[in-house]
């Protein structure tokens, strides 16, 4: 065979077994090797998906309102991320306004609807409140709407008088304090007050006969009579207008009397609480009060009332001195009962203002 044909013979050979053989034969040793390793994956972090919340309208305006109307809008609350919106709460500004959400948990691209009321008894003029809405959207925990309304007042009287204590201070004993409270209609209609109701130590009158004209005013008259025991003052005023939102006024009066008939008594501590006590391990339990007579006149303890298994040694009636004290010391006797333990220590005096003082005992006995 001539050397060409040989040669081409030998090269069709070579060919014909090539392509008999595998194409990936020369890495089927290390496809072997790789096949039972382990893989590692990469995590396209796209895939997990996140919430996002949305809200087309972030503000709404009521417009003009009459006090006492209460208004509503209905918000719609979207999830436009790749994973579930969890709506985990809503709070409001104010208690004049509620909120009222349909659905909690939003999947990707569902909506739900949140409904704020706004009730606007007694309030007038302009309303800004605020609705807070906490999610699971990593870019947007809070998100706040802001509701509007401006509130027109009825036609009607409104009364102003300030505060509702009226303080008359330190005054001597056997003295008649006296003192006015002015009243003021704010309104557009005329006001009346009537019914005028007071404490034992005091009387009250409105200086005026007639109702109290817009923009008016009047004073209340409030005399005491001469206040013969000493201590602390705790007297009231009420009284009854045509004022739609005011319809009863309780004023309350306070103070103090001093002279020297009257003894004050004070405690200290109020309380005892003993916490948690072992009857096995330990036996005593005590504790020390000390009275003072804050007063300028002799105070005189006549007796303490001890709850079951509690006791004293001091020896009653005994008299305080003014500015001075006396230590009382109880503790308890025995310990018949176990568990939780709550009572009173009352201690009786001389005290006109407040003969008694209670002081709370608490604790567990194991």
């Amino acid at each position: 065979m001539p050397f060409t044909a040989r040669k081409m013979f030998i090269y069709f050979i070579i060919i014909i077994v090539y392509g008999f053989l595998p194409l990936n034969h020369g890495t089927a040793q290390n496809q072997k090797k790789f096949a039972g390793a382990p893989q590692s994956l990469e995590i396209d972090n796209t895939l997990q998906g996140k919430p996002v919340i949305f809200i087309k309208e972030r503000n709404w305006d009521f417009g003009t309102i009459t006090e006492g109307d209460i208004v509503e809008h209905s918000f719609t609350l979207e999830n436009n991320g790749t994973a579930d919106l969890i709506i985990s709460q809503i709070r409001t500004s104010c208690g004049c306004a509620a909120a009222l959400l349909s659905k909690e948990i939003l999947a990707p691209s569902e909506n739900t609807t949140l409904t704020i009321s706004f009730d606007s008894k007694g309030r007038s003029g302009l309303q800004r409140k605020e609705i807070f809405i906490k999610s699971n959207d990593p870019d947007n925990v809070f998100t706040t709407i802001v509701i509007l309304a401006n509130v027109l007042l009825h036609p009607s009287p409104r009364i102003f008088y300030g505060s509702d204590i009226l303080d008359i201070g330190a005054v001597q004993i056997g003295s008649a304090p006296e003192l006015f409270l002015e009243l003021k209609n704010i309104g557009s209609q005329a006001l009346s007050v009537y019914n005028i109701q007071h404490g034992s130590l005091c009387n009250a009158k409105l200086l005026s006969d007639n109702a109290i004209q817009p923009k008016g005013s009047s004073l209340l008259e409030i005399k005491f009579s001469p206040i013969h025991n000493g201590g602390l003052i705790e007297q009231f005023v009420s009284f009854s207008t045509n004022d739609p939102s005011a319809q009863i006024v309780n004023i309350s009066i306070v103070g103090y009397v001093y002279g020297y008939n009257s003894p004050a008594m004070t405690v200290v501590p109020s309380s005892w609480d003993f916490g948690v006590f072992d009857t096995s391990k330990q036996d005593m339990l005590s504790r020390t009060f000390r009275i003072f007579n804050t007063g300028t006149d002799q105070l005189e303890i006549t007796g303490v009332a001890l709850p079951c298994d509690l006791t004293t040694s001091v020896s009653l009636p005994v008299t305080i001195d003014p500015d001075e004290s006396l230590e009382i010391t109880v503790w308890f006797e025995s310990f018949s009962q176990k568990g939780t333990a709550k009572d009173n220590i009352i201690i009786y005096s001389n005290d006109p203002a407040r003969p008694t003082r209670k002081i709370t005992v608490c604790g567990y006995l194991k």
